[in-house]
């Protein structure tokens, strides 16, 4: 089977989940050059296919990874985006990484971010992971993990 039959499949599995939960879109699936699928979702009222926090798509796209592995036989990543939701929430999270190193190199004391999700703490810690003056690390359980970010320990 080659790239382009598994992202039609993916596609296509992308098209009967979302027939089956009644939510009529637009769906594109990409396979980029990580061999990673990209499904972007679009159209009107996909509030509730998004969730409170973004879990709607959260839940949505694990379970298209495990469907899209149970179909093509692999371990493909799968990430879906559904109205710009995502990129523009990334942007949101890299600004509130950026402005809290800044708020933690003046005061000099660590701040403990609200819980995230861990795609929404992985960016922190890669917003971050080229800066000297800050360090970070994830601290909790389940629900209540979250990032703290500290400054570095510079002789």
């Amino acid at each position: 089977m080659d790239e382009e039959d598994k992202t039609k499949i993916v596609e296509e599995l992308t098209h009967e989940v979302l027939r089956e939960i009644g939510v009529g879109a637009k769906i594109s699936v990409l396979a980029d050059e990580d061999k990673c699928f990209k499904i972007d979702i679009s159209g009107d009222g996909l509030g509730a296919l998004i969730g409170f926090h973004g879990e709607g798509l959260s839940g949505l796209q694990l379970f298209l990874n495990l469907a899209a592995h149970k179909k093509l036989g692999e371990w493909r990543r799968v990430l879906v985006d559904i109205g710009g939701y995502r990129a523009e929430r990334e942007q949101k999270i890299y600004e509130l990484a950026q402005r809290t190193a800044d708020r933690v190199r003046f005061l000099q004391t660590p701040v403990t971010l609200n819980p995230m999700p861990a795609f929404e703490r992985r960016l922190v810690h890669l917003a971050l992971a080229e800066d000297k003056t800050v360090g970070t690390e994830s601290m909790g359980e389940g629900w209540e993990r979250r990032v703290v970010i500290r400054p570095s320990q510079q002789s």
